[in-house]
């Protein structure tokens, strides 16, 4: 403690020692700051006021191509996400105020009056030096200060870099681009010629496409298919038809043996009852059996020709008897029964549905070229279903240009009328005036900074010299100390 004490007291020591050299070097700081301020020529400060007065204009012909906003697209993060946009918009504006593009496009109407008074100012990344960019306190003003020598080109310089400004901010923010307006006129043009082509091509397929002949084409054939198996059932029809008639015919004449036989078969027994009674004369009996031979004659032809022998046999010797007449009624009954199954038959066969195939070899002809004909049809067919899918393709290909050329030409519109129209993010709203009084240099504040300056570098001047010798001192002392004990 009593060390940093003396070590105090030494350095304040010192500086009182070298008020010297503290005034007087805070007193050349302050002289060659004041004479350096009357030397540089005065400056001044021209503001030109821009008001962030946002306006936008909606414009929408068609949703099928939407234009979004940026404050749009941040609409649903509520408040806080619009403070921060609007936030991070005006920080945009304020670094947008020194923009090399506005002195790109202000400087060169000022090319003459600059080299007047510095040839460096031409130069934009020079001049930019003296433009400054700042937000007003309490308010959305943007102040954008020019500062030259000469307040008259001042004034006139923030000016102009004020509309410049005004015009950069809007074309960025507040509406649609020239560049965009053209970008959509060459999509829609390249829309139109597309859609213009599609139609063309299907136009050229319509006016030569086979669709019509391939449909007349299968018809035909079509056509030829049917005759062909109409034809096919006819035959058969016929067929059957023919074999039912037949079938009728033996079932009438079936029916007709049945009768007769009956007949045959009843006057039989009854002459085998006047036999058997003998009621019979020898002249009846003579009829009777020449009428028996007779009708067993047209009943069996020739099938019994036995039975006929037996009963002429009979006849001759004039000894008919009823037990002669049984073998004929056996005979009558036999044939009963085989006209009765036959009868059956036959109409067992025409109440079950015939087949009516025909004969075999007979529709051999028809069945091939009706197979020619359907593997015909179906080739015509495959090439019909691929026209039609073609002739869909181009349709669903002209349509989607026109669809994609409508939506564009909507969109051409409302660009235009938005470029045209569009939002404003600022607007000038003051512009400046000659300054009266130069704001630079500042000779008073200048001085006292320099002589601040200089009087703290006096201070450490006094101290580094009082350090210095403090410890040269000590090495001298450490020195001398040293002697004695070397004797």
């Amino acid at each position: 403690m009593e060390e940093m004490e003396t070590d105090l007291r030494r350095y304040v020591k010192a500086l009182i020692q070298k008020w010297w050299l503290v005034v007087g070097l805070g007193g050349v700081a302050a002289v060659v700051a004041l004479a350096v301020s009357y030397s540089l020529p005065p400056t001044y400060e021209a503001n030109v006021y821009i008001a962030t007065a946002k306006t936008k204009t909606d414009v929408q012909f068609s949703p099928e191509i939407e234009t979004l906003t940026e404050e749009e697209i941040s609409a649903g993060g509520g408040m806080n996400q619009a403070l921060i946009v609007r936030n991070a918009r005006l920080a945009t504006f304020r670094a947008l105020a020194v923009s090399p593009q506005i002195a790109q496009t202000v400087l060169p109407a000022f090319e003459d009056r600059l080299q007047e008074i510095n040839r460096n100012l031409v130069d934009p990344a020079r001049f930019l030096t003296h433009v400054e960019g700042t937000m007003s306190e309490g308010s959305d003003l943007i102040v954008i200060t020019v500062s030259l020598s000469d307040p008259q080109l001042a004034s006139d310089i923030a000016n102009a870099w004020g509309q410049a400004y005004e015009e950069l901010i809007n074309q960025l923010y507040g509406g649609a681009r020239l560049q965009d307006l053209e970008a959509v006129q060459h999509q829609t043009e390249q829309a139109r010629q597309d859609y213009s082509n599609a139609q063309e091509e299907l136009e050229i397929y319509l006016a030569s496409n086979p669709i019509l002949s391939l449909e007349q084409q299968i018809t035909i054939l079509q056509t030829q298919i049917d005759s062909y198996q109409n034809t096919l059932v006819a035959a058969e029809s016929l067929v059957g038809s023919q074999e039912m008639a037949t079938r009728r015919q033996l079932l009438t004449a079936y029916y007709g043996d049945l009768i007769t036989l009956q007949l045959l078969l009843d006057d039989a027994r009854v002459l085998q009852q006047q036999l058997a009674t003998g009621q019979s004369s020898p002249a009846g009996a003579f009829s009777d059996g020449l009428a028996l031979v007779l009708l067993h004659d047209r009943a069996f032809s020739n099938e019994d020709s036995h039975i006929t022998l037996e009963f002429q046999t009979a006849l001759e010797g004039e000894s008919i008897t009823a037990s002669d007449v049984e073998s004929l009624i056996q005979a009558l009954v036999s044939r009963k029964a085989e006209t009765e199954a036959k009868i059956k038959e036959l109409t067992a066969t025409l109440l079950t549905p015939s087949e009516n195939e025909l004969p075999e070899g007979a529709s051999d002809e028809l069945t091939s070229r009706l197979q020619q004909l359907t593997t015909e049809i179906q080739t015509l067919e495959a090439k019909l279903e691929a026209e039609v899918a073609h002739k869909q393709d181009l349709e669903r290909q002209r349509d989607l240009d026109w669809a994609t050329y409508t939506a564009l030409a909507e969109k051409e519109a409302e660009v235009m009328v938005a470029t045209q129209s569009g939002g404003t993010e600022v607007r000038l709203a003051s512009l400046s005036t000659p300054p009266v009084e130069p704001t630079g240099p500042r000779k008073l504040v200048n001085t006292g900074v320099a002589g601040a300056l200089g009087l703290v570098g006096g201070v450490l001047a006094a101290f580094a010299i009082e350090w210095w010798q403090g410890d040269s001192d000590s090495e001298e002392q450490l020195h001398e100390g040293e002697k004695p004990t070397d004797e």
